[in-house]
């Protein structure tokens, strides 16, 4: 079993999952922290490490069907430290861990908030004749109107918005810079599996 990084670097890490854990510190400290150490991360960098299921041993991508397996390397911290950092960082965010699901015929559920309260609608769907419903959690506020109806709506707001035809060239290539800058994390778990495939290539 060999290790994903360098053992110095390794050291670093898993120290920055313990601060982050045991200390609840922010991740601008931690850098900081790491700097003295001789130690450069970038500050979005350091949030796609804590989210990385590599360093705790799992391999997560989308080469691997949305599957997460366990990997041949040697994790760099536990899976309850993982745990534990992640769940620190959900509750910063205010998201919950348990997420419902979406349903395509209540796009605006959570999206949109009510005029009169300021607070995001839900929805639900009358199962007696299957038809999806918006409405607002303060009682007595708004009452209760057919999603349809609101979802068209929103359709017609849309193709109010049109882009510069000599504007999409450079947009396309704005995004593809920015779905690469904030999917570089990724690149470790690249690394590993062409390593794991040229490993194999060699023994067969």
């Amino acid at each position: 079993m060999h290790s994903l990084i360098h053992s110095d670097k390794a050291k670093l890490t898993r120290k920055a999952f313990e601060w982050k854990a045991n200390e609840s510190i922010s991740n601008v400290e931690i850098i900081k922290r790491q700097k003295k150490c001789e130690l450069t991360i970038q500050r979005q960098y350091m949030t796609r490490i804590f989210r990385n299921p590599i360093y705790c041993g799992l391999l997560a991508n989308r080469l691997l069907d949305g599957k997460i397996i366990k990997g041949n390397h040697k994790p760099i911290v536990s899976k309850e430290l993982f745990s534990k950092v992640n769940n620190i960082n959900t509750e910063k965010n205010g998201i919950r861990s348990k997420q419902r699901k979406n349903n395509p015929n209540l796009p605006m559920r959570g999206f949109v908030k009510c005029d009169a309260c300021g607070k995001p609608i839900t929805g639900y769907i009358e199962k007696k004749y299957n038809l999806a419903y918006y409405r607002d959690h303060t009682k007595g506020c708004c009452g209760y109107n057919r999603a349809e109806k609101l979802n068209e709506k929103f359709i017609t707001f849309l193709a109010t918005f049109q882009i510069d035809e000599k504007l999409i060239a450079p947009l396309k290539l704005q995004m593809k810079f920015t779905f690469d800058y904030f999917n570089e994390s990724n690149k470790d778990v690249l690394e590993y599996l062409k390593y794991n495939l040229n490993t194999i290539k060699e023994k067969m």
